[in-house]
């Protein structure tokens, strides 16, 4: 809503006002014009126009110009008065009682800003300023007749306040801000009132007609005031008060006539009475037609603000009057129901066609409606629902109605508002096809996803348990952490995993962290799990509040390494180290003697007869001869012994010194004293016989002993006991010989 505008006309006709030499003469012509056309015989003029215009400009102006202008009122009243012949006493008390009026009249009319007459009650206040400055002028002519003539002071008084009443509510609502119509008239429509006015006016008012007719013109004012506005109105006013004040002076109209019935000083009165009349009248018949033109102007503004703004907003109204007549159907609505207009149904309700509205797949039917039931007095709230138009795809709308009640409780209507929800339903249906796809991934998958808080060591979420309890899943215990995870930890692995949680809280987005450890299981049995972890989230310092993470169980995988591993280093058939890891072994014995001096013995053992047990018992009783051997070997060796099978028939142990109890004084003979020793039981052990299948078979052993030191290579070390082997078989088998530091022989 606007306020109002200052009118196009008003202002600039009264730019004169600011004038005060143009004030005071507008006074002085305007004075002598009335004295000219005073009623003969009569002291007081009929009217006098220039206490209206006095008025009109006290009212524009204000402070020092309102004193200037009110000082130019006294001076031109005064020259009039003195030019019409009155006596310079006479003409002083009248000119003094003027400006009264005119700085009463003004004070009323501009109390709060420029004069307005927009509405009643700015007409009221015109009524009122111009009564309140007639009284004024009316007991300032009265008391200068009374006191400087032989007049009667009542007479001249009343004539003085009717004259200067009518002048001001006549002549004052031209400089006044006055109220615009919404669309300018027609010129055929304004030439024609003015003309009927002007020449009304003057036909009731020709001199030598006296009949009573005045009402003809209030009957065209009205015209003018209905159909051209307040400017027009306030105009003709101005003309119809020339055009009376001149005829009656001349003798024309009935108030000529009643003067000379009655005296002169009723033709004035009647005059000023009936002016009056007519600004009443139709200036209030023009601001109330204004007013409700104005009203009707902004309801029509209003009206399409709000229906632009339903236009705007993104939900469906729509609203119908208490009959069931759709008032209002906003552009999401026509959208959705695929409607764009309204059609009469058998009933005279206007209602949208071809519409199915289902609730939970049922089709409602017409009488549960969300309209029929607000119509019935329901408030409806959160209802879901299915717009199916005849075309076009269907909406899901979350749906609101109610009824709307006057002030007195009567139903006035009904309004329905809904907002599309297509959208989110077809996100929410996405949403739960993800969810259960999730579900199902995480139904299947052998890993344990969790989010876990690795400043307070506890669990945020985890993925649902494959066994149901989480106390029984190493995976789950794993993504646990916590005292949970910690008490089933094994303890060797126990300070890994709190270093890697601290370590987690300082890794880089997008940075895993991995972890491998043995967690015991429901049953007691440890089982390897692997973690891995990344950041998910940080607080405003930047510091990580949550990792996720997934934890799997790689038993099987880690068992299946060690078993390759030891597949690398160990012999298929008998279990014992593979050259491989006897090269290792005899390596790290080697480095530990070295740091002492000492020897390490390397025995070469080889069976004797098991080429026979092989050829006529056959592979599997051989194979089997060799597993009893490897046993027996391992049997007499101390397990931090290494025994290898490097060849068929062929073992090799290594005795590490470092890890036999030897005196270091006398290390060199005590290594080879217990080198002898071992080399003697080993003979001893494989003497016995070997029973397979029931079936005995004898086996003997050669052994070659030699003394490894530090630097020396496997195969050189192997080298010198094969020789000292051979010299063994030489000498009879089922013996051991050794070879010589100096000569290098056995």
């Amino acid at each position: 809503m606007t306020g109002p505008s200052p009118p196009r006309a008003a202002w600039p006709a009264a730019a004169w006002t600011r004038s005060p030499v143009v004030v005071g003469v507008a006074v002085l012509l305007l004075g002598l014009s009335a004295v000219v056309l005073r009623p003969e015989g009569s002291g007081v003029a009929a009217w006098w126009p220039a206490a209206g215009v006095a008025v009109a400009a006290a009212a524009c102006t204000s402070g020092r110009r309102r004193g200037a202008v009110l000082l130019a009122v006294g001076a031109g009243g005064l020259a009039a008065n003195l030019l019409g012949g009155r006596p310079v006493a006479l003409a002083l008390a009248f000119t003094v009682a003027n400006v009264a009026e005119a700085a009463l009249a003004a004070r009323l009319l501009a109390a709060d800003g420029r004069p307005e007459l927009r509405t009643l009650p700015q007409l009221g206040r015109l009524l009122g300023a111009a009564g309140a400055g007639a009284l004024v002028a009316g007991a300032g002519v009265g008391a200068g007749v009374a006191l400087l003539s032989a007049g009667d002071p009542w007479s001249a008084g009343t004539a003085a306040a009717a004259a200067h009443g009518a002048a001001v509510v006549v002549l004052v609502p031209a400089v006044m801000r006055l109220p615009d119509r919404p669309a300018p008239p027609r010129r055929w429509e304004v030439a024609a009132l003015w003309t009927l006015v002007v020449a009304g006016t003057a036909l009731v008012f020709l001199p030598g007609q006296a009949m009573p007719l005045g009402f003809l013109v209030v009957a065209a004012l009205a015209g003018t005031g209905l159909r051209l506005g307040v400017r027009a109105a306030s105009a003709q006013l101005v003309v119809v008060g020339v055009v009376v004040g001149v005829l009656s002076a001349l003798g024309g109209g009935p108030f000529a006539a009643a003067g000379r019935l009655h005296g002169p000083a009723v033709t004035g009165t009647l005059e000023q009475l009936y002016l009056g009349s007519c600004a009443v009248v139709v200036l209030a018949l023009a601001l109330s037609v204004a007013q409700r033109e104005a009203a009707l102007v902004q309801l029509a503004r209003l009206r399409r603000f709000d229906l632009a703004v339903l236009e705007a907003v993104n939900a469906g109204v729509l609203a119908c009057d208490a009959e069931g007549n759709v008032l209002v159907r906003n552009r999401v609505h026509r959208r959705a129901t695929g409607v764009d207009r309204t059609v009469d149904d058998p009933d005279g309700h206007l209602l949208a066609t071809g519409i199915r509205v289902t609730q939970d797949g049922v089709a409602l039917p017409p009488g549960r409606t969300p309209m029929q039931r607000a119509l019935a007095g329901e408030v409806l709230t959160d209802e879901s629902m299915r717009i199916e138009p005849a075309s076009g795809p269907a909406s899901d709308v979350v749906a609101m109605a109610r009824p709307i009640h006057d002030h007195d409780g009567s139903l006035l209507g009904a309004v329905v508002a809904f907002t599309d929800v297509t959208a989110e339903r077809a996100v929410q249906a996405r949403l739960r096809e993800s969810l259960a796809f999730r579900e199902a991934v995480l139904a299947v998958s052998p890993d344990t996803l969790f989010l876990f808080d690795p400043r307070n060591r506890e669990t945020l979420w985890l993925s649902p348990s494959s066994t149901g309890s989480p106390e029984d899943s190493p995976t789950d215990l794993v993504a646990l952490g916590g005292e949970p995870c910690q008490e089933r930890v094994h303890p060797e692995d126990v300070a890994r995993l709190v270093a890697a949680d601290e370590s987690a809280r300082a890794l880089a987005d997008g940075a895993v962290l991995k972890l491998r450890l043995r967690i015991r299981d429901g049953r007691g049995r440890y089982r390897w799990v692997s973690r891995r972890v990344t950041p998910f989230d940080r607080d405003d310092a930047g510091e990580v509040t949550a990792l996720l993470g997934v934890a799997r169980d790689i038993t099987e995988n880690v068992e299946l390494e060690e078993r390759l591993a030891s597949a690398a280093l160990h012999d298929p058939l008998t279990g014992l180290p593979n050259r491989r890891l006897l090269s290792d072994r005899l390596e790290t014995a080697l480095h530990r003697a070295s740091r002492t001096g000492s020897e390490v013995p390397v025995l070469f053992c080889d069976l004797d007869g098991f080429k026979v047990v092989n050829d006529t018992a056959g592979h599997a009783v051989g194979d089997a001869v060799l597993q009893a051997t490897a046993a027996r070997l391992t049997t007499v060796l101390r397990p931090q012994d290494t025994v290898a099978r490097v060849g068929g028939d062929e073992f090799v142990a290594v005795l590490d010194p470092a890890l036999r109890a030897v005196d270091p004084v006398h290390a060199h003979v005590e290594v080879r004293r217990q080198a002898r020793s071992v080399a003697r039981r080993v003979v001893a052990a494989l003497a016995e016989p070997f029973v397979v299948d029931g079936t005995s078979h004898v086996v003997t052993v050669s052994i070659g002993i030699a003394f490894a030191e530090a630097g020396t290579e496997l195969e050189q070390a192997l080298h010198d006991a094969d020789r000292a082997m051979y010299q063994a078989k030489l000498l009879g088998k089922g013996r051991h010989e050794e070879l010589d530091d100096a000569s290098g022989q056995a």
